[in-house]
């Protein structure tokens, strides 16, 4: 099993772009969580991603609940946190030509539950890519690396997570706070592997 092109970039620039940027504060989930979908915004408008693209269509970024325009973004809310549309390059009308989504995103700080409950968004999106963000304390018995698996393992046992219509798979990231490793998982029909060293490894 590998990574797509695409599956490859959101790891590396996320991974990349939240280490330089995000910082322990007491306002963490609201800053947090502003910092990761301008990090998605960046890498859904960037030339490199533009280069693996399949399709003419440009990506329109939609951002749910916040200032769009301060993350330079194209539109607001549409269901999930953030997404990446497949849209014509007009900015009036663009929309008419509208080609599906790219990507669909669930950012949640929470508990187990609120973390569930954003995942099964996901499972009803038709999307090329899925993508849920959540946080882990590696110094923490209640919230570390064990905890974290755990969700994972949970989000891959939802009922509708992979219908026998459609070939989903999700990208997981767990960012540690305040240090530690970033954890990567992808999520398919066959199981749950984690990134370790530039490779898939089954979980």
């Amino acid at each position: 099993m590998k990574l797509s092109k695409v599956e490859s970039e959101i790891f590396k620039h996320i991974e990349k772009y939240t280490t330089t940027n995000l910082r322990p504060t007491k306002d963490k989930d609201k800053k947090w969580t502003k910092t990761v979908k301008k990090c998605l915004t960046i890498l859904g408008k960037s030339r490199r991603l533009n280069l693996m693209r399949q399709h003419k269509n440009q990506y329109k970024i939609c951002i749910c609940a916040a200032p769009c325009k301060k993350l330079n973004a194209h539109w607001g809310e549409w269901l999930y946190d953030l997404c990446w549309s497949k849209e014509g390059g007009n900015k009036k009308e663009g929309w008419k030509k509208f080609r599906g989504l790219a990507l669909i995103a669930e950012i949640e700080w929470g508990k187990k539950d609120d973390i569930l409950y954003d995942f099964q968004k996901l499972t009803v999106g038709i999307a090329d890519h899925r993508l849920m963000v959540v946080w882990y304390n590696n110094k923490s018995r209640n919230r570390g690396e064990d905890w974290l698996l755990q969700v994972v393992k949970e989000c891959a046992m939802c009922p509708n997570a992979f219908p026998s219509r459609h070939k989903f798979r999700y990208l997981m990231v767990g960012i540690p706070y305040p240090k530690g490793n970033f954890k990567k998982y992808v999520l398919d029909r066959s199981g749950i592997y984690e990134l370790k060293d530039y490779r898939l490894h089954p979980v």
